[in-house]
């Protein structure tokens, strides 16, 4: 099974690392649920040698980031896609704009909307290797010859947040916040 990593991009202002990232400790928990390997990074803690590092060691590598940051989404995708990486967008900008990430010929995927249940369908098939799964993924995009392959409208928002595992906390070093 591919492991995979779940980076948030740092802003290009450095903002505040006390504060804890949630979203992708909410969708660690939930691939950790499922089974699937996965290792969390806070680009804000550690400077381009790390994030090197991180990309280097995993299969499959996802992003997150805010609209002003996703020039660095894309310089950082560009850099997995050379190492042989697939790449996963995901977050706020991706959910209104997907084809700029997928334009930049980077990203393999893109996913609209909460992520928690989706990413998790997602990964399961691209292991399986399985394009018809891919396909029915909520909020998934796609190119496939340089035209769009599949973009499904994202999925309805997740009503109760308690019927999700607690977010993994564990996967980040906690003494830096």
């Amino acid at each position: 099974m591919r492991k995979s990593l779940l980076t948030y991009v740092k802003p290009h202002v450095q903002e505040d690392p006390l504060s804890m990232i949630l979203g992708i400790t909410y969708i660690g928990a939930m691939m950790e649920q499922e089974g699937l390997p996965v290792e969390l990074c806070d680009e804000r803690l550690y400077g381009d040698a790390h994030m090197r590092e991180v990309i280097d060691r995993n299969d499959i590598i996802g992003f997150g980031a805010l609209t002003p940051n996703i020039r660095r989404a894309v310089v950082w995708a560009k850099y997995a896609k050379e190492q042989g990486k697939i790449t996963v967008m995901g977050g706020p900008h991706a959910s209104v704009d997907p084809q700029i990430f997928l334009n930049s010929g980077h990203f393999d995927y893109v996913l609209k909307g909460e992520a928690e249940y989706t990413l998790p369908q997602l990964l399961k098939g691209i292991d399986a290797e399985d394009e018809k799964a891919i396909s029915e993924v909520p909020g998934v995009a796609s190119m496939r010859d340089n035209e769009l392959w599949v973009d499904n409208p994202a999925p309805p928002l997740i009503k109760k947040l308690d019927e999700l595992p607690a977010p993994a906390r564990h996967l980040l070093p906690m003494e830096s916040y």
